[in-house]
């Protein structure tokens, strides 16, 4: 849907990094939530840039 209502074209999009990595951000963002219940996974965002993948939650 992010497409539908861009007012850039898929040139200007590709031609501006930081356009073009929203656009893979979204795409691949509404691959994982679609296939999060089909596959069984849980799926989770943040945006705090403290946050590491290897943090474990349990242990603090």
């Amino acid at each position: 849907m992010r497409n539908v209502y861009a007012e850039e074209d898929f040139m200007d999009a590709v031609q501006d990094p930081k356009a073009w990595g929203r656009y893979v951000e979204s795409a691949v963002g509404a691959y994982l939530i679609s296939n999060a219940g089909v596959c069984g996974y849980n799926l989770y965002y943040w945006r705090d840039i403290s946050v590491h993948l290897n943090k474990n939650p349990a242990a603090s």
